[in-house]
Parts: C-alpha cells; structure tokens; sequence
C-alpha cells in the first residue's frame, strides 16, 4: 500500500491508493520508466538554506523549529488509520517529516514528487510533492532527507501543499564521465553489471543527439570519442509534457548535461542508462 500525500486541491492532503503514482508500479527499476528496446535518474545534496528564525504561515517554510517531528515509519502507520491524519492531527502545523529516499521522480503532471522508504514489502512508501523542480540532484536514493511543511488548516485550505528539503545526509552516489563510465563497461562488462546493475550512478558528458523510440522521444544519445558503443539516457519517463519540453530543449548535440542514471543494459552495440537529466536544472 501506498501512502499519497498530494499537491493541495479539494481533495485530502493524504489518500490511501494501492500504486497510483506513476514509476511506481511492480517491477519498476527507477523514477522513470519510459519504453526502451533494451531489457533491461545529481549534484551534491545540499541542506535548505540557514538563516530564517521564523515561518511566515502562508509563506513557504523555512528552516525553523517544527510544531511536530515524524519519521515516515509513523506517518505511514498513522496515515493507514487516518487517511486525513495530517490535517486532523496538525492543522496548519509545521511539520518535519524523516525518512529514506526510494526515488525521485515526476508526477503524471509534471511536478516532483520523492518517494520515501517505509521498509516491509517494496511497495510500502510514502509519496511526497516537494517544492523543489530539482530535487533529484538534491536527494539521492539510498539518503535520508528530512523534509518540512506547514500542514493545510483544513480541507477546505485552497493553498497547494508541498514538502520543502530541509536536510540530506549520506553518501551520493558515485561520479564518473560519460567516457571512464563506458570505458569501465567496454572493458569488463560481466563486472561493470555486476559493480552497477540497479545501482545509481551521476554521469556528465554531452549529447550527441535525440533519442527518439517509435516516433516519441525519449531521452538523449550521449557523445563519445569513439562511435561505438552507444551510449542512451532514457530520460522521459512519467513526467508529462514538462518534462518532455524540458528533455526536448536540451537534447541538442553539444549540449553538456548531468545524468542520475541506472544501469539498464550493454547489448547490440548499446548502453542502455536510466534517468533523469539534472544538469541543467529544470
């Protein structure tokens, strides 16, 4: 079961849906699935900005000291039995909420959203709206981020509801170039599946070109020295047309970006990543 805490709208903060986000779903392997012929998603987390000694209750909160802490184990716990349990227990509280990242990813339209470990089965999690366009580069999988939010004062509040990161700690993922990436694959690809297989991993390089995959686009080719192998980003995934139009406008050859990627796959000539471009921002 998946707990939902959605952007603000007339309908509660918190529902209860059986994997209604999307990148979700069983046998998903990152915060983008987009359609690949293979088989087989930053810079350095940062904490939120240090300085202001107070919220401004209908402004975006800062770093200040919280009406209530939660991990997400209780938030979860407390959501199964109450699925308004934010509002009915913390009405227009700030709020700080603990836990594992899972992913980061984009929400049917477009808005980030992360993904928290609850523990248990694979699918018990709880999905978090941020303020954040790029939180993928601010929070990695395997980290523990602790967000902040002021809880809506009721259900009737019209303000859109969103976590802001506070904190992250733990370590990032490993950096390599695009080039001593696909250096490392070529050279011992049974190792490098094994060294990288559903791990993540930040890449930087340049595009070559747009990957597109039956007429629709789905992320970029990145340039090497050497023609081969290929080396393809898919990085459209559930994002809707914000991301599309993001991904469209720097899959241009030259263009240097920074990928959150998996590692997909080495077969017919490809290395198949998986991920989100982070640099640029969005």
């Amino acid at each position: 079961m998946s707990v939902v805490m959605r952007p603000w709208s007339a309908v509660p903060v918190v529902a209860i849906m059986a994997l209604a986000i999307a990148g979700c779903a069983p046998g998903s392997t990152g915060p983008n699935s987009p359609p690949a012929p293979s088989t087989g998603s930053p810079d350095q987390a940062t904490p939120a900005d240090k300085g202001a000694p107070s919220v401004d209750p209908k402004a975006e909160p800062a770093e200040s000291t919280p009406d209530a802490r939660l991990t997400v184990e209780e938030f979860y716990k407390e959501s199964q039995k109450d699925p308004n349990y934010l509002i009915n227990k913390h009405a227009g509280k700030l709020v700080e909420l603990t836990g594992g990242v899972r992913a980061a990813m984009l929400d049917f339209g477009g808005d980030p959203v992360l993904l928290l470990n609850v523990g248990g089965s694979e699918y018990d999690r709880v999905n978090c709206p941020v303020g954040d366009r790029n939180h993928w580069s601010k929070a990695f999988p395997g980290q523990t981020v602790t967000l902040q939010g002021r809880a809506p004062s009721s259900v009737n509040d019209p303000k859109l509801f969103v976590w802001e990161i506070k904190s992250v700690t733990g370590p990032q993922p490993p950096r390599l170039s695009v080039e001593d990436f696909v250096k490392e694959v070529v050279a011992d690809p049974e190792a490098a599946e094994k060294k990288y297989k559903g791990k993540h991993v930040v890449l930087t390089g340049e595009v070559a070109e747009p990957k597109t995959h039956e007429g629709k686009l789905v992320g970029v080719r990145l340039g090497l020295k050497e023609k081969e192998p290929a080396v393809v980003c898919y990085a459209v995934g559930a994002g809707g047309s914000k991301e599309e139009d993001f991904v469209k406008g720097v899959a241009k050859p030259g263009q240097k970006v920074t990928v959150l990627v998996e590692f997909d796959a080495y077969s017919a000539g490809e290395i198949s990543l998986r991920g989100p471009i982070i640099d640029p921002p969005y």
